[in-house]
């Protein structure tokens, strides 16, 4: 059974590149083999990850008119939804183009890079246990796009690129975080999965968990647990993009959230391209001077995958 491996950052913050080339030759392989991997020594500090977790238990702990209050389509990214997402108001399986079929037994709230603009009016709760919400909310988006930024300079010595060769397509892309909760959920209640088996449509994706829950398909066919050992660690995949990018020499691959007697709360930071860029395979992972994908241009392309995602 292939695992999913660990890998330290800590040397590509001293800026060395045979340092950093050790690392994108481990990201690589952990790319081509299952799409996943853990990461630690990213340089983030704790008390990001401890602060925000304080505001998603209190958030969701909200009545639920409180929380329906932060529900609005106002958000620059015309793909996402800002704000509170109910419980089975999304469907992984609708993603998947697979109809008909349970939508996801988790509650969401949702903010694009308009955090990073204090005046930028945003829906966030007025109870007084939420006070901070958006400032530790924002510190963490920008904690996770500083680490983005580092593994796209790992990716792109991954496949033989210039160190900066993403750094002109990922400045004004629309990342995303996401606060997930899972309430307890048994079996017998209609549902086998939290969220549906699915693929993320991103270019690389950072989650954190409070509790283990994220469920991997790995190539011979098996389901293992994506377990992280320290409690401000990531677990990272590749999503569609890069996929396409490589001509399928990188997996982006399948994953789920199994159900649980537990409550679990997470956290993703999905990282996209800048909306105009075209998806076109790379010349070195072409067949024949093929490839298996038609050239996309990502807005077109993440907006018609997120509307069947939220039921459109």
């Amino acid at each position: 059974m292939i695992k999913i491996p660990v890998i330290d950052l800590s040397k590509a913050r001293n800026g060395d590149i045979n340092d950093k080339k050790v690392l994108a030759e481990q990201i690589n392989q952990a790319c081509k083999e299952v799409g996943f991997f853990t990461i630690k020594g990213h340089g983030i500090d704790k008390p990001v990850f401890d602060d925000l977790y304080k505001y998603i238990n209190a958030f969701f702990a909200l009545p639920q008119d409180q929380k329906e209050q932060c529900v609005t389509d106002v958000q620059p990214c015309h793909f996402q939804h800002n704000g509170y997402s109910a419980l089975l108001g999304e469907s992984a399986n609708a993603l998947m183009g697979k109809k008909h079929l349970p939508s996801d037994s988790v509650e969401k709230f949702s903010n694009g890079k308009s955090l990073l603009d204090d005046d930028f009016e945003l829906p966030f709760p007025s109870d007084p246990s939420c006070d901070g919400f958006r400032a530790a909310m924002k510190a963490y988006y920008e904690a996770c796009r500083h680490l983005a930024s580092m593994l796209s300079e790992l990716f792109a010595l991954a496949l033989g690129l210039p160190e900066d060769y993403f750094v002109d397509k990922i400045d004004q892309s629309e990342d995303y975080l996401r606060l997930h909760h899972y309430p307890a959920l048994e079996q017998g209640l209609g549902f086998d999965q939290r969220v549906y088996e699915h693929k993320d449509i991103s270019i690389l994706t950072i989650l954190n968990d409070a509790q283990p829950g994220l469920e991997v398909l790995t190539p011979d066919g098996q389901w293992v647990k994506a377990i992280t050992d320290e409690p401000d660690e990531f677990i990272v995949n590749i999503g569609d993009f890069m996929q396409r990018w490589t001509n399928d020499e990188w997996r982006s691959t399948v994953h789920r959230v199994g159900l649980s007697a537990k409550e679990r709360q997470s956290i993703i930071f999905f990282h996209y391209v800048n909306p105009d860029t075209v998806l076109e395979t790379f010349d070195k992972f072409l067949k024949d001077g093929k490839s298996k994908y038609e050239p996309v241009v990502f807005d077109e392309y993440v907006g018609e995958l997120t509307r069947k995602l939220f039921g459109h």
